[in-house]
């Protein structure tokens, strides 16, 4: 039996995939509806090509058009294509299609000639439904369209019978149809040449009430949504828009407090919508919008990311002309240092446990200086990465950063109290080596030396796990940013992966004469005006002179994969295939630009792939999370810590009520130890759990008792069908003593063994080891809370009389 709601959202799929590789039709007039003048103001989703023959008309002329319509390119790919319009299992599919719709695929296309959005202003939570909204605007293709839906509609009245509920109604004057599927609803009418559908028949009535009335409680009278339209620009291509603002109204209430707090003290809260858009240029490039409205005053995060704009042109002269990519990042270390630490106290200011002045300063204190206000601080406000390929050839372009040192001395200060004192010379090497009257330092870890102490043969993965997030975070940085440095003689300093890539930088600083840099480039003194280099973030990549070393050296591995392809009936002949020559002339330059203001953050960019939104939004993010996370992840850890030994703190007081109160109604003063959430599970007399815990700390029981109504105790069902950590920890009782003896026994004499009259022990280790917590607790019967790192791994045998002998500490 054909599963139409699978069947017509394939279409639909298919249809969009291929719309840009059909020949251009007629373009339909220009379409008298908009999906914003007929959806909620409430509408929290949008997405919108506005009109589709267009789109595709100026598609045509990009770079990507003209790439796959070469003929070489067309060369290759046309014995593939074939092979899959003549495979038996894609004709089956096509014919499954036509039966079902009464047309072909390329005639299904053709439908797709005007608007096409998809909007969504409920989700399934409180009582509401999902309800989304789809939009096609057929043109002149109308009639087409209503064929195809019709033929969908009854025959899945007829192969589907009690199945699907068929409903014709009035909307309006107009006619529309219902198809009830039992868990999803589909409706749909037509106005003028559109075709509206939704998940909601309500919601069906309503976009056609705002259409004809001409509402004015719809998206395009929303303030958020014009400012978001602004943003993106006129004529652009497709359109997509997030309002978190309504997505918090409807959800906000069934988020934690904790949460809450915690996404206000990043800034997370103060965000309105997130919009972007793209636009095919007449000169054949992409241009790209991205932008997060936050007005007002910047917090957290956001106050992190709104990057101050300045002019690039200093650093840039230090890029060569030959640069493949470059980015210019205008970051203040020591204000966003400062600001994390802010937001990582207003995040813990309910817990007593974490203080995070207190960490700060123990941290530094181990380090010998103020990461703020000493190093940090002996930063400048901007810095540059770029990328050139060795100019003796290779593969993989030197990656280098530049960035002016305010502080010299204090810079080189901090370096050799870090390599010194501090817990980092444990984990990192310092050498140097000269080169051209200039100093390089490098650093090299010290893993395999550490594992070597350990008494075994390096694992990286165990090392990664004793070593935790923090440490990853430095060997991340030491990987790609400060392996290896020098300092110029006007306190610049260059860092690099290499040592290599910076005797190589250097050649260039001593060459004579002067190497241009890339501000001499064509592309720069035609394309890059002084506006764009005045930005929070520049960023400029040379798609031509990446893709072509890269294709050619992939392409003979082709030659040796063809084998296998056309072993499994794909006619893949490499010898069709282009050179990377012709791939490449395609593909030119890209300029990307991020910036801050007082309503929000935006980026923008503009060539032939819009690789720099990529890779310079990924660099941003990157940059903010290499500061900001690692601290509230160890500031998160020790919270998380804490509470568990707290929890097992209370586990005590509950064993005690239990004793003294006989809970479980066995008539012996004993302790419960079958595991940690019968003190919740077990059946009182009323038939109900006894809840002597809270029942999170129940889900939390990472070795539940299994249920059982033999003995004298009934165990009642466990409360979760998977463990649930509580605030980062699981949770179980230890099922052996010191001596290796079970602690559950048959106290009672029921057959059951469930208690114990004179001990108990618990252990609580973490949920995701390094993230959640890093140290094992466990307790006993003398309440004393014990602490280990176990590298996560939970404890079964109690460690013996004095937990201390066996590298236990106390946790109070």
């Amino acid at each position: 039996m054909v599963n139409f709601r699978v069947l017509t959202l394939t279409v639909l799929g298919i249809a969009m995939f291929a719309f840009l590789t059909f020949p251009v039709q007629a373009q339909a007039p220009a379409a008298k509806m908009l999906v914003e003048d007929i959806v909620s103001q409430d509408t929290f989703f949008l997405f919108t090509l506005p009109d589709l023959a267009a789109t595709k008309a100026r598609f045509q002329n990009t770079s990507l058009a003209k790439f796959w319509n070469d003929p070489e390119m067309q060369q290759a790919l046309q014995p593939i294509f074939k092979a899959i319009a003549e495979n038996e299992n894609v004709k089956g599919v096509f014919s499954e299609i036509e039966k079902s719709t009464g047309q072909s695929l390329s005639n299904i296309i053709e439908v797709f000639n005007g608007q096409f959005a998809i909007a969504a202003d409920s989700i399934p939570l409180n009582g509401k439904t999902l309800r989304v909204l789809l939009t096609i605007d057929a043109g002149a293709k109308k009639d087409r369209l209503e064929i195809i839906l019709n033929k969908i509609t009854a025959k899945a009245g007829k192969e589907m019978g009690g199945a699907v509920k068929l409903e014709t109604f009035q909307v309006n004057n107009l006619n529309a149809t219902s198809m009830d599927f039992g868990d999803m609803k589909i409706c749909y009418v037509f106005i003028n040449t559109n075709l509206i559908l939704t998940t909601d028949k309500a919601m069906l009535e309503e976009a056609v009430k705002n259409y004809t009335e001409k509402s004015s409680f719809v998206l395009s009278k929303n303030a958020n949504f014009v400012k978001a339209k602004e943003k993106c620009g006129p004529n652009y291509d497709g359109l997509l828009y997030v309002s978190t603002e309504a997505i918090y109204r409807m959800v906000g209430d069934q988020i934690p407090k904790e949460a809450q707090d915690i996404l206000g003290a990043l800034g997370l809260k103060d965000v309105k919508f997130i919009t972007a858009s793209n636009t095919f240029l007449p000169n054949g490039n992409f241009k790209g919008n991205f932008y997060v409205h936050v007005p007002g005053e910047k917090k957290g995060l956001i106050k992190i990311a709104a990057l101050p704009s300045a002019p690039s042109e200093p650093l840039l002269k230090n890029c060569p002309k030959n640069a493949v990519s470059v980015s210019v990042v205008n970051l203040n270390l020591k204000n966003a240092w400062d600001t994390m630490l802010t937001a990582a106290k207003a995040v813990t200011k309910d817990n007593p446990s974490v203080n995070i002045e207190e960490i700060i300063k123990q941290y530094e204190m181990q380090l010998g200086f103020s990461v703020g206000n000493d190093f940090l601080a002996s930063f400048g406000d901007q810095f540059m990465f770029y990328s050139v390929f060795p100019e003796g050839g290779g593969l993989i372009p030197d990656t280098l950063c530049y960035v002016k040192l305010k502080n010299k001395n204090k810079f080189n200060e901090c370096i050799s109290a870090l390599m010194t004192g501090s817990p980092l010379a444990a984990m990192y090497e310092q050498s140097s080596l000269a080169y051209k009257d200039t100093t390089i330092t490098y650093f090299n870890t010290r893993l395999a030396e550490k594992s070597r102490e350990m008494g075994g043969m390096f694992d990286p993965e165990m090392m990664m796990r004793r070593m935790g997030p923090e440490a990853m975070g430095m060997m991340m940085m030491n990987a790609y940013f400060f392996s290896s440095y020098f300092v110029t003689k006007d306190d610049y300093i260059v860092a690099s992966t290499s040592t290599q890539s910076l005797k190589r930088a250097i050649d260039r600083l001593v060459a004579a004469p002067v190497m241009p840099s890339v501000m001499e480039s064509e592309f720069f003194k035609k394309n890059v005006t002084p506006q764009l280099l005045n930005s929070g973030v520049f960023g400029y990549t040379d798609s031509n002179k990446l893709i072509a070393p890269y294709y050619n050296t992939i392409l003979p591995v082709g030659y040796f994969l063809q084998v296998f392809a056309q072993a499994a009936g794909v006619p893949l002949d490499m010898a069709r295939f282009p050179t990377g020559e012709t791939v490449s002339k395609y593909f030119a330059q890209d300029v990307f630009t991020y910036k801050a203001d007082n309503d929000g953050l935006s980026i923008e960019s503009n060539g032939s792939l819009n690789l720099m939104s990529l890779a310079g939004g990924t660099a941003l993010v990157a940059i903010v999370a290499a500061i900001a996370i690692p601290s509230l992840l160890s500031s998160k850890a020790a919270s998380q810590e804490m509470g568990a030994a707290m929890t097992l703190k209370s586990l005590v007081s509950a064993e005690a009520v239990w004793q003294m109160s006989d809970t479980d109604r066995n008539g012996v003063k004993d302790y419960w130890v079958a595991d940690m959430s019968g003190m919740y599970r077990v059946i009182d007399p009323t038939g109900n759990p006894v809840q002597c815990i809270d029942i999170s700390f129940a889900k939390a029981d990472a070795s539940p008792a299994m249920e059982s109504e033999d003995g004298v105790t009934i165990i009642g069902p466990q409360v979760s069908m998977e463990p649930m950590p509580k605030n980062g920890y699981y949770y179980m009782a230890i099922p052996l003593d010191a001596d290796g003896m079970s602690i559950a026994t048959d106290a009672d004499g029921d057959g059951c063994f469930n208690e114990n009259v004179s001990q108990f022990a618990f252990c609580a280790y973490p949920a995701e080891y390094g993230r959640s917590g890093r140290y094992t607790y466990i307790v006993n019967e003398s309440g004393n809370v014990w602490k280990q790192d176990t590298f996560g791994m939970p404890v079964t045998m109690w460690p013996g009389e004095d937990p201390s002998m066996a590298g236990w500490e106390l946790a109070d």
